[in-house]
């Protein structure tokens, strides 16, 4: 199922716990519906989108926190070099 399928009168929920994919601004269309179906959402963002979610929060949200992790991503492809690399990513809280 597509996010832009679910709709509101179909689902009313009270959290969203989601990793939206981390394309830059993808970020931004996962929020927008998750914050419609729930008061609060939980998300995880790359860590470079920082200054871009910081912002989007501020603007649409009542309450908003931000933890920077060290995220460990295992060798799933052949192409990756490393069996383990950790790249930065932002734990959020949001509130309508």
């Amino acid at each position: 199922m597509d996010i832009a399928d679910i709709d509101k009168n179909d689902l009313q929920v009270d959290t969203v716990l989601m990793n939206p994919p981390f394309k830059f601004h993808k970020d931004i269309e996962f929020l927008n519906k998750s914050l419609k179906l729930a008061d609060v959402v939980y998300s995880m963002h790359n860590g470079v989108t920082e200054e871009f979610i910081n912002n989007y929060a501020v603007d649409i949200c009542s309450s908003f926190e931000m933890r920077k992790i060290r995220f460990p991503i295992k060798r799933t492809f052949e192409f990756h070099r490393k069996d383990v690399k950790e790249i930065d990513v932002n734990i959020c809280r949001f509130q309508r």
